[in-house]
C-alpha cells in the first residue's frame, strides 16, 4: 500500500524517542524538520502490515505542530513504520537511510542499537 507524508508538512518540532516514549532530544528547526519530511515522501509506497506482525522499531520521529502530534514514523536500522488509518504498517528501508535520518535530525550522532 502507498502512504503519504503530507499530514507532517506543519510538523515545527521533532522529538525523537525510543520505543518506549523516553524523550532521546528534540528540535524546533523547521528546516531540519521539512527535509527530512521530503526524504520520507521518497518511501511512500511498499508500506504493508507483515505477516509476522509489524516490527519495533527502537527509535521514533514523533512529529508535533505546537502541541499536537501530526504522527510519528520508527525508525528501524532496516525497516520503517508508521501508525496509518488507525494501524500499524513497516517497510523495508536500508541501514544507509537509517543513519542518514539519524544524522538529519541530530547532526553528529551515530547509533548502532536499532
Amino acid at each position: 500500500m502507498d502512504i503519504s507524508f503530507n499530514h507532517l508538512n506543519e510538523a515545527d518540532r521533532l522529538v525523537v524517542t525510543t520505543n518506549t516514549s523516553q524523550v532521546l532530544w528534540q528540535m524546533a528547526d523547521r528546516a531540519i524538520i521539512a527535509a527530512i519530511v521530503e526524504r520520507l515522501k521518497g518511501y511512500t509506497a511498499g508500506w504493508e502490515v507483515p505477516e509476522a506482525g509489524v516490527p519495533v522499531a527502537n527509535t521514533r520521529f514523533n512529529f508535533y505542530k505546537g502541541d499536537k502530534l501530526l504522527g510519528n514514523v520508527g525508525v528501524g536500522r532496516t525497516f520503517l513504520t508508521a501508525l496509518f488509518r488507525g494501524g500499524f504498517v513497516s517497510r523495508r528501508s536500508t541501514i544507509e537511510l537509517h543513519a542518514e535520518l539519524l544524522e538529519m535530525a541530530r547532526p553528529g550522532l551515530s547509533r548502532s542499537d536499532d
